[in-house]
């Protein structure tokens, strides 16, 4: 996944100011089939953006992490409890 991003340099003479940038990239199941295809093309274009920004390709440093089923897993228990909280009011 990280392949996308790698061939972007890091020029440790640029003096510019730099802004991180975390992608939280979803791999669990659920981003099976066409998520998967609009989160590629979503991936492709970012990383074909950046560097045509002047400012952005000068100070945006990105990382990537991803996340699988247990986020899922979280998220799932958080509606859960939503419920349970609109339940009681």
């Amino acid at each position: 996944m990280t392949d996308y991003l790698d061939d972007i340099p890091f020029d440790e003479t640029n003096p510019e100011p730099r802004c991180p940038c975390l992608l939280l990239l979803n791999v669990s199941a659920a981003m099976a089939g066409r998520p998967s295809d609009e989160f590629n093309a979503g991936i492709m274009a970012f990383r074909e953006e950046l560097p045509r920004d002047d400012l952005a390709a000068l100070r945006v440093e990105v990382a990537i992490t991803t996340i699988g089923e247990a986020i899922k897993l979280g998220l799932d228990e958080l509606e859960v409890r939503k419920k349970l909280y609109h339940s009681r009011g």
